[in-house]
């Protein structure tokens, strides 16, 4: 039963932090622009399933401003904001995926990743709409 708590504390987190960072960009946008986020926003849970973690994150970090700010909340969230300790700080995220030693570990970043892509697409998605 403690894990089921730990388990939702950490979705609860998650959800906030992608929550407000997506609320401060979307807010500071104009319409076309957080609706061209929302659309990237869509396309990357598949995206991660389809080229895998590290081919997405290469995509996120070298494209535009849109897709550079989702990167570094990612990073942040993985890096900085994640209970589970499986990367060393202070490193660049796609640096640290593939660092990440054996198939599990990657395995389990990339599900984090769908998890954390899913959550923005549905929270920018309501963000656009309620604004």
């Amino acid at each position: 039963m403690a894990d089921n708590k730990n388990v939702m504390n950490i979705k609860q987190e998650r959800i906030k932090f992608i929550y407000s960072n997506l609320k401060e960009i979307i807010s500071s946008s104009n319409s076309e622009n957080s609706e061209k986020l929302v659309t990237k926003l869509k396309s990357l849970p598949v995206a991660v399933r389809m080229n895998g973690i590290t081919t997405v994150l290469a995509y996120l970090q070298k494209g535009d401003s849109d897709l550079k700010e989702i990167y570094m909340m990612l990073q942040t969230c993985f890096l900085e904001q994640s209970p589970l300790k499986i990367f060393h700080q202070g490193h660049d995220l796609l640096n640290a995926v593939i660092e990440l030693s054996g198939t599990g570990k990657y395995l389990f970043v990339q599900r984090e990743a769908q998890l954390f892509f899913e959550e923005a697409k549905l929270l920018a998605q309501a963000i656009k709409e309620s604004a």
